[in-house]
């Protein structure tokens, strides 16, 4: 799309070139915001698209404008740009699947000048001439040449999302949404947003407020109505394979840091709960903290043992103890079954072998 190119001024009806901020002859404004049609849910999917949209550069917002944007009722990619820069940032965004509506800029309410009048009941009766003879008017709706795809719902996009997250992307995602809490004894351990003002935990915090709680799992849904970060997503631990790389958030002296383990061989069942081998070695004040993959999706906490750190599913906290809302579309109820019973069968030969 060139400099040249003209559309209507959605004003008057005359032409004017898509670079232009106000129209020549009315002198309202050009300028339109870039708006997708509905906003993204879920975080991880916000944040991808919010990088790949602000890479464009100028019209698009910057990175972090676009993060939040993206998750308001009216998910602005763009503010007041020319109609020609509008038009290529959505041919861009045409390569991700998506397609954006340009809404007017709402410009600053003027006294209507003389000049505008004589204009604007001079286009008037010229339409009302031109009716008879069979001609266009110059004020019907504009029918643009060129064939735009209607746009897509932001909740259905179509390309693919979510993507592989690279690992400075994954810290930048998690872990504002982790914090420390201390257990009985003074021990640190760690928890993680699940919703708003709500962490999930593994263990018994002394110094906060605990919502909810499941003592036979070892999970605790804490308050936390100050920390204001974006919750993690959560997923599905029975989509996990051995070998699997997967992170999880180690707590220093300083902020938290993220770092990289891989899904272990050899499950284990203590007291009748599963846990998965996880290697990597995190420290005991990991303990809680969330364990992701590399979508940027909780598959399980760190839980940690006397014979060493482990995943703690996290859809025990979907099933068993029913503290938090399961993802949609829910992990499969059979899928688990298997997953349990495969680990309890693990624990019996480890047992039988050891004897």
């Amino acid at each position: 799309m060139s400099d040249a190119q003209r559309e209507p001024c959605p004003c008057c009806g005359e032409p004017a070139a898509l670079s232009l901020k106000a129209c020549p002859v009315c002198h309202e404004s050009l300028l339109v915001d870039v708006v997708l049609a509905a906003p993204l849910a879920e975080p991880r999917a916000r944040y991808g698209l919010a990088r790949e949209i602000a890479a464009f550069g100028p019209p698009a917002l910057p990175f972090s404008t676009l993060q939040q944007s993206l998750g308001s009722d009216r998910p602005v990619l763009a503010r007041s740009a020319s109609r020609l820069a509008a038009h290529r940032l959505n041919e861009r965004l045409a390569g991700l699947g998506l397609h954006a509506e340009l809404t007017a800029v709402q410009a600053e309410q003027k006294p209507p000048s003389r000049l505008r009048g004589f204009v604007t009941a001079g286009l008037g009766a010229a339409a009302l001439l031109a009716l008879p003879l069979g001609m266009r008017s110059k004020t019907e709706p504009f029918r643009s040449p060129f064939h735009r795809p209607g746009p897509i719902s932001a909740a259905e996009p179509a390309s693919s999302w979510p993507r592989t997250l690279s690992f400075q992307e994954l810290s930048t995602l998690v872990l504002p949404a982790v914090m420390n809490f201390h257990a009985a004894g003074g021990r640190l351990i760690s928890g993680f947003l699940v919703a708003p003002g709500l962490a999930l935990t593994h263990g018994a915090p002394v110094d906060a407020e605990v919502a909810k709680q499941d003592n036979e799992i070892g999970l605790t849904l804490v308050s936390v109505p100050g920390i204001k970060a974006e919750p993690l997503q959560l997923g599905d631990a029975t989509a996990l394979r051995g070998g699997d790389p997967l992170v999880f958030v180690v707590p220093t002296d300083g902020a938290p840091i993220l770092l990289e383990g891989k899904l272990g061989a050899t499950p284990r069942q203590i007291q009748g709960v599963a846990y998965l081998a996880l290697e990597g070695h995190p420290p005991s004040g990991s303990d809680g903290g969330p364990v992701l993959d590399y979508q940027g999706r909780v598959v399980g906490l760190v839980a940690i043992q006397p014979d060493g750190a482990y995943l703690l599913p996290i859809n025990y906290a979907y099933t068993e103890s029913q503290l938090v809302e399961p993802p949609q579309p829910a992990p499969d109820a059979g899928k688990w079954a298997d997953l349990l019973s495969d680990v309890a069968a693990a624990e019996r030969l480890r047992v039988d072998t050891s004897r």
